[in-house]
């Protein structure tokens, strides 16, 4: 008998032994991969034989050679590993036990592969950043023709494709999360994974390169900022009661006069928080006799 499920194919049996009446035939029970096999992938063939003193097997493909052959017992469990989608062929001889019927049965059976989609081998994507910064995902899909990213931050899907390593850089255009999709395309089939990374709305983050500046009455002192994770900075002045929009990224000029002054730099972040530093000009005089 032979036992062929959806992923095998049966090829042929012949039985080379004229049995007596009272010799058992020797026969395969079962003869089946738990899962049907993949290209590359290790995969258990369960035998199970009846009436076989010795159960001789060989596992072969035209272009992947011999991948399996020596004696097994009559009910086993045989790793093999397919090296290419092309039909596994399947051998199994078996020995009948009364010694008067010494011949021997053979079966044969053919299963063909899947072929194995492209894997990832690397995939690196942060699992958090702050609103402002930037995504960095970087991945690695060694026997992929192309892989194809796509990205929703929630304002609409977007997609670029790629080769089979590559970088990709980001801007999230708003907090909340960042959905990415990669896929890698082969001959053989795709494979998908899937990242998510939150983007937070972080504190204001104010950089000033010298938020106190010193210099001689008349003269003119310019104050430079940077400022992350932020919307939107403006700039107040009590003693002249003023408040004026700047740049994230900008600066000030003042003309110094006899007394000192201070303004304050004030960012909003994201979700609506303010941060705030104080500027101060601060004027300085030379007096006396140098010679004393």
């Amino acid at each position: 008998m032979s036992f062929i499920d959806a992923a095998t194919i049966f090829v042929s049996r012949a039985a080379t032994a004229i049995f007596t009446s009272d010799a058992p035939r020797p026969r395969v029970r079962l003869c089946r991969f738990a899962r049907t096999p993949r290209a590359g992938k290790p995969a258990r063939l369960r035998i199970r034989t009846k009436h076989a003193d010795n159960v001789y097997l060989r596992v072969r493909q035209d272009q992947g050679g011999v991948l399996a052959e020596g004696e097994i017992p009559p009910n086993a469990v045989v790793t093999v590993t397919p090296a290419t989608p092309e039909v596994l062929r399947i051998s199994l001889t078996l020995e009948a036990r009364d010694d008067v019927t010494p011949q021997n049965v053979v079966y044969e059976t053919c299963v063909r592969p899947r072929a194995s989609a492209p894997a990832f081998a690397r995939l690196e994507v942060p699992r958090r950043v702050l609103f402002g910064d930037a995504v960095t995902a970087v991945w690695d899909a060694p026997k992929a023709g192309a892989v194809v990213v796509h990205s929703d931050d929630g304002d609409g899907p977007a997609e670029r494709q790629g080769a089979a390593a590559g970088v990709i850089t980001l801007h999230p255009q708003r907090p909340g999360r960042l959905v990415l999709r990669f896929t890698a395309q082969g001959a053989d089939g795709t494979t998908t994974k899937s990242r998510i990374v939150r983007v937070i709305a972080g504190r204001p983050c104010i950089e000033v390169d010298r938020p106190v500046i010193c210099g001689a009455p008349g003269s003119g002192v310019s104050f430079a900022w940077r400022i992350r994770y932020a919307r939107e900075a403006w700039i107040e002045a009590p003693t002249r009661q003023d408040r004026e929009g700047v740049a994230l990224c900008g600066g000030l000029t003042v003309r110094l006069g006899t007394t000192a002054e201070s303004f304050r730099l004030v960012a909003v972040g994201h979700d609506g928080r303010l941060r705030s530093t104080r500027l101060t000009a601060v004027p300085w005089f030379l007096g006396g006799d140098l010679d004393e």
